[in-house]
């Protein structure tokens, strides 16, 4: 007879030289649990065109969720969700995985102030609601745009001697 076991969440987590107690693990511990079918560090890139130069951009998505892509971000200040809407990440990643959502799974570090024997002190890591960002009519031009501008830049200032050149 085989019997169901209930995992039990560790008392302490150790991770690169740092302990966390239950307590701060338990935000990382409950994210993973309602997303058991990420993937991390996804590989992409996408052929850019300007009128200067081809622009190759990579990257590595943090995290896919089938046709979702989420990147968790960790801040030591209260967050500000103009900063995430503002960025570029999230829309060149929806364009170069064609998904139709981006989140962004923000924590906030409360109380840092130091690590002490291996430890942190007080602190507290505070789960924000997912910030979703979707793709609108005109992102491609908009990334088209930056990656001219880019170029142009690099052109006017002599700098494409510093670019990797592509094949």
């Amino acid at each position: 007879m085989v019997e169901k076991c209930e995992l039990e969440e560790p008392a302490e987590v150790t991770y690169e030289g740092i302990t966390f107690t239950a307590d701060q693990v338990a935000p990382a511990l409950y994210y993973k649990q309602q997303h058991p079918h990420m993937i991390a560090e996804v590989p992409t890139k996408k052929l850019y065109q300007s009128r200067y130069f081809d622009v190759l951009v990579t990257g590595r998505a943090d995290l896919v969720e089938g046709i979702f892509i989420r990147d968790a971000k960790t801040k030591f200040n209260s967050p500000s969700a103009k900063e995430y809407i503002d960025s570029y990440q999230w829309r060149f990643y929806l364009d170069m995985l064609n998904s139709p959502a981006f989140y962004y799974d923000v924590f906030e570090v409360k109380n840092f102030q130091y690590i002490k024997n291996g430890r942190l002190p007080d602190v507290e890591f505070i789960p924000y609601e997912p910030l979703e960002c979707l793709p609108y009519e005109g992102m491609v031009e908009d990334l088209n745009t930056l990656v001219t501008d880019f170029a142009r830049y690099m052109t006017a200032r002599n700098f494409t001697h510093l670019l990797k050149q592509l094949n």
